[in-house]
Parts: C-alpha cells; sequence; structure tokens
C-alpha cells in the first residue's frame, strides 16, 4: 500500500510540472493556447464502472509524461491496475492506445492478474470508453461466495475481453 501511494504522488509531481510544458510566447513569455482551452491540460480523472484495474466502481488518474504518451493509475472497488498509454493527438482529450495491467481481488480474495492492451476513446468534453483483451498473468483460488458467482463470472480463460465506461476530467 506504501508503494501505491508513493507512485500515486510522483505522477502527481509530475503534473504540477507539466503545466510548463505549452508553447511560450516570445514577447511575453505566457503560454500560448492553440483555439483550443484543454491545450495546456496534462492530466485527467476518470471515474465509472470497471475502471481502476476493472474494479465495479473506480477511478483512474493519467498523466502526459511526454508529448503524446501517458502513465495512469487507478484503483476501486478491490481492484487495482496501471497503464502505459499512447494518445493520438498531443492532448490528454484525445484517444488513445493502452497497456494496462489489472489486479481484480485483494488478498486471499485475489481473482485474477490481467495483462493486455485496449483501445480508449475519449470524447471531446466528459465521456469515455475503452475496450480491450487481457491474458491472464495469474489466477486465484476459487472461492465462491454466492452460489451463482461460478455463472456469472468465468475465470477460467485464460484470454478475456476487457472494457470499462465512465466519464472523465482534465485538468
Amino acid at each position: 500500500m506504501k508503494q501505491i501511494f508513493i507512485v500515486i504522488i510522483l505522477l502527481f509531481s509530475l503534473s504540477v510540472f507539466s503545466q510548463q510544458l505549452g508553447k511560450v510566447d516570445a514577447q511575453n513569455g505566457k503560454a500560448v493556447a492553440k483555439n483550443n482551452k484543454s491545450f495546456n491540460k496534462r492530466a485527467a480523472i476518470t471515474v465509472g464502472h470497471f475502471q481502476g484495474g476493472g474494479s465495479l466502481v473506480g477511478v483512474d488518474y493519467e498523466v502526459l509524461v511526454g508529448e503524446k504518451f501517458g502513465l495512469q493509475l487507478g484503483a476501486g472497488l478491490v481492484a487495482y491496475g496501471a497503464s502505459v498509454n499512447y494518445h493520438f493527438k498531443s492532448t490528454i482529450r484525445s484517444s488513445f492506445i493502452s497497456l494496462s495491467y489489472w489486479h481484480q481481488g485483494v488478498g486471499f480474495s485475489t481473482r485474477q492478474e490481467l495483462l493486455g492492451p485496449s483501445f480508449v476513446y475519449r470524447g471531446k468534453k466528459w465521456f469515455t470508453f475503452n475496450l480491450g483483451v487481457g491474458f491472464q498473468l495469474v489466477k486465484g483460488e476459487k472461492r465462491t461466495i454466492y452460489n451463482y458467482d461460478k455463472f456469472i463470472f468465468n475465470y477460467d480463460k485464460p484470454v478475456q475481453l476487457t472494457a470499462g465506461i465512465g466519464y472523465y476530467f482534465a485538468h
């Protein structure tokens, strides 16, 4: 848990310094935006279903660390994850391809760990949707709390579909 907290602090510090990466006007030394108020925004918070490592309700925090590359950490209801993202445009509000790691479950209730690519669509203002594939790295023990658990959630497959939907705030 301490390691996750340290990584979140490091990503936050990157987003604080990344505000200086925009173009600068030579006459007055101020940042210049390209007809778009979101040009200088370098970080985003995503909230939604199957976000934060594939949890039922989760939050992801992404920071652009280069012109088109971003790092993302997330956590939610008994899951967490991390991603490396490549944006199609030089803004946080663009769609991207992501290589994601999802850890679903905590402690003795660990269900699985997935690693795989996904495509993430980001709308211009707030909507986001992702769809991808996850290759199972670790499969947890079969523990069912409810009798219908084995029929709804099938963790026996080595390759699984990953998806998520939510909304994001660029800052």
